[in-house]
């Protein structure tokens, strides 16, 4: 009997997670339709196509990911959300197998479930990028960790240094969440024979190996990253206060979903649930799991609110994975197989509500005129191809110009042409002036983009051409605004 609901729960959760990929792959297909992926995407493949080890902006996984990506599946919107919502599902998978290790059979399905509910594995995590690609790695991460200091092995040692120099890979600011799970190695009931064991200095070595490649390569290219990171927090201190604050507020109510279903699915009162949580998430035996589940959070609000980062909602999103795994180790036997029945019906309800509101989300894309450059940045992509096609034998290798238009050309144009990011060789290390010379390049201007035309002088030649080109996005009836482009096109030197 045991051994049948076992199964029976293993399948259940297989359904839910194919449901939840195939769902928030059309939701966002379908919200996004009128416009192009997020620029984040764009980006990503722009710099997947050269397999580098680093970017001027971020460390290269997420774009190593992309690129392998589209190696293997069409040049598509509908595959780029795919890739967003596999990374969900992975993550929510991560969760299920770390849940396994630390809550009650009864318990596993809410702490997957009420994540569905949350933005941050919804809405927010269709756009794939060096923030929500975290959304896979540290449940796994964490998975190892915990394993780790349960049976002090080297191999999951190793494993979850592999997993934790795959997150700094993704983003530096994965060394909050390292730092996390040091401080809770270090608060653990059994952290003496852990750190007599092998499993973190294995830890440390994988995720050292693992790093050096990169770190490397940013003491090369002086640590472009690094400076890019800390350029972002600038900014007078009480700027980045608030910033922290404000996110704070935004990633509360974001997740407050989820803590409506939780409280409505147990019927409880909310001083007594809020008192049961906090008595059980500062109890001494459960402290060091409090350290892992909160730390990445409350370390990103503490820079923030010390001025040190510009933290925005973004930064919060992988921050979120084991709250409602905490929460249910904390309820323990309140939750009942009536409960989690509850609460898995109301996950597949959200979803279906979800991909019913997709349609209106993008009809209202275009009614509001919401991002005018990017609902035309397909349109421009694949016009500029066209327009250079006409008038050369090779295909548009170069391509640059206004953000939108930038990043959306080596993705929507057909020729798949590299970018020159923002104009700069330092940032695009795979363009040269010769290859300039060369190969021609074309940039895609807005009309009043005065940066980017002032920049399309410098490789200008007397083959140089100037189109001026006017589009609107049509979409179920409606226009939206008029958008002026400037294609300047400098003319291959090689024909071929």
């Amino acid at each position: 009997m045991a051994t049948d609901r076992y199964r029976r729960s293993h399948r259940l959760l297989l359904l839910l997670l194919i449901a939840h990929v195939l769902i928030i792959t059309l939701f966002a297909w379908i919200a996004r339709f009128p416009v192009a992926v997020w620029d984040d995407m764009l980006e990503a493949w722009a710099w997947g196509k050269q397999f580098e080890l680093g970017y001027y902006k971020h460390p290269p996984l997420y774009a190593w990911v992309t690129g392998i990506w589209f190696k293997i599946f069409p040049r598509t919107d509908f595959a780029f959300y795919s890739l967003s919502a596999l990374n969900i599902g992975l993550g929510l998978a991560g969760i299920w197998r770390l849940s396994g290790l630390l809550l009650k059979k009864y318990a596993r399905f809410p702490a997957v479930a009420l994540l569905l509910f949350a933005p941050s594995h919804h809405y927010f995590a269709t756009n794939f990028n060096a923030n929500t690609i975290q959304l896979s790695l540290w449940p796994w991460a964490t998975f190892f960790f915990v394993r780790s200091l349960q049976t002090k092995s080297w191999k999951d040692g190793g494993w979850f240094g592999v997993l934790g120099g795959c997150a700094l890979l993704g983003k530096y600011y994965s060394i909050l969440f390292l730092a996390s799970c040091f401080v809770s190695a270090l608060v653990h009931p059994d952290r003496r024979s852990y750190f007599r064991s092998a499993a973190p200095y294995c830890a440390v070595l994988a995720c050292s190996i693992l790093f050096a490649p990169h770190a490397w390569w940013a003491w090369e290219n002086g640590l472009v990253t690094v400076h890019y990171a800390l350029g972002k927090g600038l900014r007078p201190w009480w700027q980045n206060t608030y910033s922290a604050l404000n996110a704070t507020v935004v990633g509360i109510l974001a997740n407050a979903a989820s803590t409506a279903v939780l409280l409505v699915a147990l019927g409880q009162r909310w001083p007594a649930l809020i008192s049961k949580l906090g008595r059980s998430w500062m109890a001494h035996e459960n402290l060091w799991l409090t350290v892992l589940g909160v730390g990445p959070l409350l370390l990103t609000v503490l820079l923030g609110v010390v001025g040190y980062i510009k933290v925005t909602p973004n930064y919060l999103i992988p921050t979120v994975y084991l709250l409602p795994l905490l929460a249910c180790r904390a309820l323990g036997a309140t939750l009942t197989n009536t409960h989690v029945g509850n609460i898995t019906r109301w996950a597949a309800a959200f979803m279906l509500f979800s991909l019913s509101v997709a349609p209106v989300i993008a009809y209202t894309s275009v009614a509001l005129r919401f991002e005018d450059k990017t609902q035309v940045s397909r349109q421009v992509a694949r016009l500029s191809t066209n327009l250079w096609k006409e008038r050369f034998a090779t295909p548009l290798r170069i391509a640059t110009g206004t953000e939108p238009f930038s990043l959306a050309l080596p993705f929507y144009s057909p020729d798949s042409p590299a970018e020159f990011t923002h104009y700069s060789l330092q940032q695009a290390p795979w363009i040269t002036r010769e290859l300039i010379a060369r190969e021609g390049i074309l940039y895609a201007c807005a009309a009043s983009d005065k940066v980017c035309l002032e920049a399309a002088r410098v490789y200008a030649t007397e083959r140089t051409e100037h189109l001026p080109l006017t589009i609107q996005n049509n979409f179920w009836g409606l226009r939206g605004p008029p958008t002026g482009v400037a294609l300047i096109i400098t003319a291959p030197i090689v024909k071929r």
